[in-house]
């Protein structure tokens, strides 16, 4: 959602700044350029309840949402990966979101891990790339070069498809140039672009969910802690946005009253005092904690507490039990 640019630029922050939960309450699930650290990896690891708070007041304290014509949300965005990796090799996925505007994922040969970004075709410039070495990913071009706003000190970015492009990075320092290129280039050649991609999948199905919100980005790390499932919803205004995940990590945050779900125990409320149009539910659940996050929609705290009344969890700690993205929706 290109008006949420603000927003999002904190959420790119996650290179060199754990986040509180609210970057990811907050991010625009629409992906573009960015620094590409493992965000799962890193999305609780220092957060606070005290940087939920000041986050979202400094955010949304200075913005007013107006009600205007009826709009409709936006189309839903399949949730299936448009690549598998080769079994021939030695690398696995770890973890990866799905957008209108792109894919992320994160790989690991063993002991190095990967972060590469797939953008859809126009949406990404070559420009600086093309100043680097080239090299041959699967007979596309690409080149290796030092792109300042990816991860580490290299990357590799090629054409997977007609002016659509892909970039590899990783915190990995090698013993040279030639040695990070090598191992990056066989990141990329490794993957095997299909229409029939595995589904993102989530620890939770959905019984109950509004009719004005369309599902528009999905995650899930199931290689990597904490480990979670992420599903975001979109309303008609670019604003608008409900999101619910299932995480390793978590706990309440300050101000929200208890309350009891399906026999968890949690909090709800506002995420911010002065702020009423940014509501959540949050509960523990074995293994982790499920959150509710409503941001700009006309909800009110009973509609969070219906749509986590008809949540299914499953075991987090078993990504075999996990719901396909297509599954996890009511139907």
């Amino acid at each position: 959602m290109s008006t949420t640019q603000d927003v999002r630029a904190a959420f790119d922050t996650l290179a060199d700044h754990a986040p509180s939960e609210v970057h990811l309450l907050l991010a625009d699930p629409q992906p573009r350029r960015r620094n590409l650290r493992p965000v799962f990896a890193t999305a609780i690891a220092v957060a606070t309840v005290i940087a939920l708070a000041a986050a979202l007041a400094a955010v949304l304290a200075p913005r007013r949402h107006h009600a205007g014509p009826a709009q409709s949300p936006p189309a839903p965005v399949s949730m299936r990966f448009s690549f598998t990796i080769d079994p021939s090799t030695r690398y696995k996925l770890l973890g990866g979101g799905v957008a209108a505007d792109g894919q992320d994922a994160f790989i690991k040969d063993g002991h190095t891990t990967m972060s590469m970004h797939l953008y859809r075709a126009g949406a990404f410039d070559p420009a600086e790339a093309m100043r680097g070495t080239p090299v041959d990913v699967n007979g596309h071009r690409g080149y290796f070069t030092d792109l300042s706003t990816y991860i580490g000190d290299h990357n590799i970015a090629w054409e997977y498809a007609p002016n659509a492009w892909g970039v590899v990075g990783t915190d990995t320092t090698y013993a040279s140039g030639d040695a990070a290129k090598n191992a990056e280039v066989e990141v990329a050649q490794s993957l095997r672009f299909t229409q029939h991609g595995p589904l993102v999948r989530v620890p939770f199905q959905i019984g109950n969910l509004p009719s004005d919100v369309a599902l528009t980005y999905g995650a899930e790390a199931t290689g990597i802690s904490p480990r979670r499932g992420q599903l975001t919803f979109s309303g008609a205004s670019p604003d608008e946005m409900l999101k619910i995940e299932l995480s390793s990590s978590g706990k309440c945050f300050a101000g929200g009253a208890s309350v009891i779900v399906n026999s968890y125990r949690g909090c709800i409320g506002r995420l911010t005092p002065t702020t009423p149009n940014a509501l959540g539910l949050y509960l523990q659940v074995p293994g982790g904690w499920l959150t509710i996050e409503a941001l700009w929609l006309p909800y009110s705290l009973a509609d969070l507490r219906a749509i986590a009344e008809s949540i299914t969890v499953a075991r987090l700690d078993q990504p075999g039990t996990w719901f396909d993205a297509d599954t996890a929706l009511p139907h």
